[in-house]
Formats: C-alpha cells, sequence, structure tokens
C-alpha cells in the first residue's frame, strides 16, 4: 500500500498548476422538456484566473449520451455546488490571490455575486475544503483549513447567504483538517471530516450551540462524504490512492454520525481510485468518480470515469467513461460529484375537519427533479403512513413543487387519523412529517339499518322512517329489536340504554327507541305505534 500525505487532494485547489482540471457535478434531474436524468459536469481549462471558453457547465444524460454546453466562460472553477431550481451554481475560484466563491448564473455564466473568504485563505497552503449548499433556509456551508494540521484559526467552518450578506464564522479551530461537508438541515447539523492522519473522524457539529458535540472514527483516508437522512447514514468513499492496484480499502462504506455499529463496507475492492462521491439515496444509489488526483500528468487510468453502485448489492456500471481525459498534454481532472435532492416537503395542520372529512395539505418547497406525482397520504392505524403501505389511503393532487390541498371525505366520526404528504421524482419519493387529527363526534342520529328477530318491519327500513307497525304471530312472547347504530352514536329501548340488540316482551306493545349522539343534541326518536299478533294467516288483531 503506498502510504498518502497527510493533507491529499485538498491540497490540490491550493494553486493552479500547469495542468487542467476538470471539476465534475453529477446531477440526476428531470426538465420540464426532459423527463429523464440527466449529468451536469464543470470544466476547468488550467489556465489560472480567466474566463476561458473552457471553463464551462456542460449536461449529459446519466448514460453519457446527449452532451450539451449550458454555460461558459465562468472564472476558474474549481469545487462546484449547483442550485438547479434557483438556475445557478456556487463556484470556488483557487486561483492563489483571488479566492473567492462565486455565485454564476447558469444561463448566461455572468459572475451575478460572490461570498468573500477570509484575507488569509490567499496563503500558500491554505484552501477551502468543501461547499454544500442549505436549500430550506438559503445557506452556503464551506470549510477553510490551513493545511497544517496543526490547531489554527483558520481551520474553520463559515456560513454565508449567496448574496454574501451574513458571511462569518460558525466556530473556528473547529479540527486540525477540516475538508468535506454534508449537511442534515432538519436536525440542524453539519458534519465534517477531520482529514488529520492520526485521527480521521466525522464530526457531527450542532448549528444550535455552534460546536461539535459527536464524532466517528473511520479507519482508511476518506476521498468523499455524502448524508442519507432518511437511513441516518454517512456514506463516504476511501481508497489507499495506489493506482497500480485496487485494494479492500479502495472501497464504499456507511457508518451513523455517532459512529454506533461501527463501519459498514458497502462494497470492497470498488476499483483502483474511487475519488468522489454522489448519493442518491432516492433510488439506491451512489454516483463514485474512479480517477488518479496526485500530482503526476502521466499516469493515467483505462477505467477513468463515473460509475454507478447499488447500494444493498454493491454493484457497479459505469455510466461515463473518461479515460481520454487524463491524456499528456491534455490532462484533465475530475474534482467533485453532487447527486439531485428528493423533493423537500412540509405538512401543515389539517383545517375544515368535521364528523366525514378535513382538509389536509403542505407543500413541495423545492425539488432539482420535476415533480411527477404529489399527494397526501392518511390511515387510521399506521402512525407512519407510506405509499402501497397497508390500511393507507392515498389521494393524489397534481404534479410540479408548490402547494398541496386536499379536501377528504368519507371518514369515521370521533377518530383519529395520521396523515402527511409526499413527493415523487427522478430523485425518489419523499414523505413530509407526519400530522394527527381527530375527527368530530357524528351529527346524524338516523340509525343506518333497523331488524327485528320475529314478523314484519311496516314500512320496510329507511334511515328517515321513524314509525313503524310490527306484525307478529300470535305466539311470539316476545320480540329482539336490533339496531345500526351510526359511529359515536347511542341507543335506548324502552328508555333502556343499549349499544346493541334489545328483547321486548309480549305486553311491552307499545315500544320506543331513542338515537342519540353522544354529545346528546338533536336526538332521534323511532317509534312502534303499533305492535299486531297474528292468529291466523291473513288475520290480525291490534294491541295498543
Amino acid at each position: 500500500m503506498i502510504k498518502t500525505l497527510l493533507f491529499k487532494k485538498s491540497t490540490l485547489t491550493n494553486t493552479i498548476r500547469s495542468i487542467k482540471i476538470l471539476g465534475l457535478l453529477v446531477m440526476l434531474i428531470c426538465t420540464a422538456s426532459r423527463g429523464y436524468a440527466q449529468v451536469y459536469y464543470v470544466l476547468n481549462s488550467g489556465t489560472g484566473n480567466t474566463t476561458n471558453a473552457v471553463n464551462s457547465l456542460k449536461r449529459i444524460d446519466y448514460n453519457g449520451s446527449n452532451e450539451t454546453t449550458v454555460t461558459s466562460s465562468i472564472p476558474n472553477p474549481l469545487l462546484v455546488e449547483v442550485d438547479a431550481p434557483n438556475n445557478r451554481i456556487f463556484t470556488y475560484n483557487g486561483f492563489l490571490g483571488s479566492r473567492t466563491i462565486n455565485v454564476v448564473d447558469m444561463t448566461s455564466g455572468s459572475v451575478i455575486n460572490q461570498i468573500s473568504l477570509p484575507s488569509a485563505i490567499n496563503t500558500t497552503g491554505y484552501s477551502v475544503g468543501a461547499i454544500k449548499y442549505d436549500p430550506i433556509n438559503n445557506w452556503v456551508y464551506y470549510t477553510t483549513n490551513t493545511g497544517k494540521g496543526t490547531a489554527d484559526a483558520m481551520n474553520a467552518i463559515y456560513r454565508s447567504k449567496p448574496d454574501g450578506s451574513q458571511n462569518a464564522a460558525l466556530a473556528t479551530s473547529v479540527a486540525l483538517f477540516p475538508v468535506y461537508l454534508a449537511l442534515d438541515i432538519p436536525n440542524n447539523r453539519v458534519f465534517i471530516y477531520e482529514g488529520i492522519f492520526s485521527g480521521r473522524k466525522f464530526l457531527t457539529f450542532d448549528l444550535n450551540s455552534n460546536t461539535v458535540t459527536g464524532n466517528a472514527p473511520v479507519s482508511n483516508i476518506v476521498t468523499a462524504m455524502a448524508y442519507d437522512k432518511v437511513s441516518d447514514y454517512i456514506y463516504y468513499t476511501t481508497s489507499d490512492n495506489n493506482p497500480a492496484a485496487t485494494t479492500d480499502n479502495d472501497a464504499l462504506r456507511k457508518i451513523k454520525p455517532g459512529g454506533s455499529g461501527g463501519e459498514v463496507v458497502v462494497k470492497a475492492a470498488l476499483f483502483k481510485s474511487p475519488q468522489y462521491l454522489a448519493l442518491d439515496a432516492g433510488n439506491n444509489r451512489a454516483f463514485v468518480y474512479e480517477g488518479y488526483i496526485g500530482s503526476s500528468t502521466t499516469i493515467r487510468l483505462d477505467d477513468t470515469g463515473i460509475f454507478s453502485v447499488d447500494l444493498s448489492s454493491g454493484s457497479t456500471t459505469q455510466i461515463l467513461n473518461q479515460a481520454n481525459l487524463q491524456n499528456t498534454p491534455t490532462y484533465y481532472r475530475v474534482n467533485g460529484i453532487y447527486a439531485a435532492a428528493a423533493p423537500l416537503l412540509a405538512t401543515t395542520t389539517a383545517t375544515n375537519i368535521t364528523s366525514a372529512a378535513a382538509t389536509i395539505g403542505g407543500s413541495v418547497t423545492r425539488s432539482d427533479a420535476a415533480v411527477t406525482e404529489k399527494g397526501i397520504l392518511y390511515s387510521t392505524s399506521n402512525n407512519t403512513p407510506l405509499l402501497n403501505a397497508n390500511g393507507v389511503t392515498k389521494t393524489t393532487n397534481g404534479t410540479g413543487a408548490g402547494s398541496i390541498s386536499v379536501n377528504v371525505t368519507g371518514l369515521n366520526s370521533n377518530t383519529t387519523y395520521y396523515a402527511r404528504t409526499y413527493a415523487i421524482s427522478a430523485a425518489g419519493t419523499t414523505y413530509g412529517s407526519v400530522i394527527t387529527f381527530n375527527t368530530l363526534a357524528s351529527s346524524n342520529a338516523s340509525l343506518t339499518n333497523y331488524t327485528i328477530s320475529s314478523g314484519t318491519l311496516n314500512p320496510a327500513f329507511s334511515s328517515n322512517t321513524t314509525s313503524y307497525t310490527v306484525s307478529v304471530p300470535n305466539n311470539v312472547t316476545a320480540i329482539t329489536f336490533t339496531p345500526a347504530l351510526p359511529t359515536g352514536a347511542s341507543a335506548k329501548v324502552n328508555n333502556t340504554p343499549t349499544g346493541g340488540a334489545a328483547r321486548v316482551g309480549k305486553y311491552q306493545l307499545i315500544n320506543r327507541l331513542k338515537c342519540s349522539y353522544h354529545s346528546g343534541n338533536r336526538p332521534g326518536w323511532y317509534n312502534h305505534k303499533n305492535l299486531h299478533h297474528q292468529r291466523n294467516p291473513g288475520k290480525s288483531r291490534s294491541n295498543t
């Protein structure tokens, strides 16, 4: 195994070398005009702090076909983060003396805003390790490091608005060598990779207290990381950076943020040099870049490119062959991968609640890929309703981002319901938070059915009929009345409470059934005015 220098690939961004650098951004996205997943990548001309036309954002289908240029002449793009719904990208210009984070319009390629970096970042050896965008609160997070592996205030995590305002350090001296970032904004957490050789680990940084609250030690050199909020796993690639052979250290792994359960190997001996990772957890896969990232401009790997890795089986498929990128003298490099996120959802409190209906809704606040279906799910038995789960009812409410509102009818009265929103895109299915609500007690005192054990009910039962005559043979000494009660109602026969059948004797000829709701309002009455005993067929006698 080749021992790797402490500072590894982060230091490649410290200066622009006399090589050409390829910054690649992989992003599964469905657009309004193209309904399939696509790949975005950014090219760097390697000519320094210029707006060379080669510095461009390109797009291909996820299988590598249909390459098009989205925008060009981006100022020296190195690290890249995409905000496709807002038609902008965040790029780190790593040219010494001009280091900044540019906000670039995806259509024109123009710099529309800048995020200024601390002046010390323009010192040789210092760099920005990672950029991550928080679409929920519209923040750009980034790490800075000195490249020395010793305590220093410049080993920090920062946060800024995209227009450059409110740009400030959340914590200085947060680690000895902070490099990569992953966000868990719903739980107010940021995960930072501490890359110091003797103490590699993932730090959990709490955004409420701005302190490190936990860590998860790892055994190998980490080359990239991503977080899956559904499974609560940090996925990461590791490598021994030996371009000559594949070893078990060249792997895709995962670990819980606090380190419980230890490291889990998704796929060992992935390929020779796994370097960058984009998680597409909604489709149970990750995209991993295979390529040499050392200082040589002559070493090349025949299988350089981007691979899809199944998160269950670990099986790999190359979707983009980039072996020709590392041919001297045109020696391009891959510099980052990013996969589109599944839709972001909110569920609002149920409104317009009655005994049989309620309005349930929320919104799709953002989606990197086109939302092909959205709606609500509800259940009386499943407290975390999911699509196609037992006891769960689905009601669709259109497509695309924006509001969700469904008036659900046919509910049971006086019943607890669990409900949430859902949305489906090419990047996966997302569920909103679960809400609970209780339908009101029924305001309907009408029976749903009424049967007798003997004789004939006249007229035939109807929920709107409240007066009946019962004819029975002369030898019948008692009759059982069975009212079918609506949900939330109660009943009495001859002023005696009953929840079901009630028996009435021969000489209890005048019978009165009272049906009311639990609230006691507007009771319904069912009266037996006459009870007839039949002596002979066709002849009867009335007893009143």
